[in-house]
């Protein structure tokens, strides 16, 4: 299963209903080999999902709810992002798979199979462009999700309050993917305000202290629209990927993506056409964001 193994660490807190006459029960869910599990808080298995039968019955903003092709009534309800988006993203790879494969005779698909295998050596420029098309600009965290674990673990996030909700959700009007843009201020580690695949916004609390207008940070918020809407950033990370990485990604190997934070400083991301978008940081917004971490 392509890039299965990726999620093989990631867990989530879920609500099952197994049928019409069960309470809903407080569960974990986890990713299996073609299924999702779902445990007791002991980590006792209590049933599991293959990912073919999945199919989403809800979505809105605090929740999605998901069920299975054959049986509507049990019920998954997931509140956690991360989990909710890998969960569709594989449900999603998977039957795609199934699809070609079923219309594939096994002398076909193998002579596929190995045409592609040379054609991804000796195009490594048209594998990273068709990864660019099949990855939504929202998914583009999956690959380097482990870097950005490490990346928290070594600082310290500030807890985002109304004000800077409010302010990620009038610049995520620019785009068409909802809360797609994600300003994290980090207490300590780094010095200048860096850019992540996925719409990440790295910004330094110290740097902000040091602003005393918020011209650069309205500027870095424009680099941001730009880059992310040409895929400059996810590019170049793709870019600096060994094609043995990721030949190994997409054939389930569980690879590790290199990413060094220095390189994603905002400014290495400016293009001529950075300024070109109208966006007005309010005089309130701005002092909301310089005292976030006081808060």
């Amino acid at each position: 299963m392509t890039a299965l193994k990726k999620f093989s660490r990631l867990e989530a807190k879920a609500v099952w209903i197994e049928n019409a006459n069960s309470p809903p029960k407080s569960v974990i869910i986890s990713f299996g080999k073609s299924s999702i599990i779902i445990s007791d808080k002991n980590a006792f298995p209590l049933d599991h999902w293959n990912f073919n039968s999945i199919i989403v019955i809800s979505k809105d903003e605090e929740k999605t709810i998901f069920s299975q092709e054959l049986n509507k009534i049990e019920q998954l309800i997931i509140d956690d992002k991360e989990m909710i988006n890998a969960i569709i993203l594989i449900c999603n790879l998977k039957a795609q798979i199934n699809k070609k494969e079923s219309r594939l005779t096994k002398p076909i698909k193998y002579f596929v199979i190995c045409l592609s295998l040379i054609l991804l050596f000796f195009f490594p420029k048209i594998l990273r462009q068709i990864i660019v098309e099949i990855t939504e600009p929202h998914y583009e965290l999956i690959y380097y999700y482990e870097n950005f674990n490490k990346f928290k673990k070594n600082t310290e996030i500030c807890n985002n309050n109304k004000n800077i909700y409010d302010l990620e959700k009038k610049l995520n009007n620019f785009f068409q993917e909802k809360d797609f843009l994600d300003i994290i201020v980090i207490k300590n580690g780094w010095t200048k305000p860096m850019l992540f695949p996925g719409g990440k916004i790295i910004v330094p609390f110290n740097w902000l202290q040091n602003q005393k207008q918020a011209s650069n940070f309205k500027q870095i918020i424009q680099v941001a629209n730009y880059s992310y809407k040409q895929r400059i950033i996810f590019k170049y990370f793709l870019k600096n990927q060994k094609l043995i990485t990721i030949l190994s990604f997409l054939f389930g190997l569980n690879p590790i993506f290199e990413m060094n934070f220095n390189n994603y400083v905002w400014e290495n991301f400016v293009q001529t056409n950075s300024n070109n978008t109208k966006i007005n940081i309010t005089s309130d917004e701005w002092i909301n964001l310089k005292n976030l971490c006081f808060n």
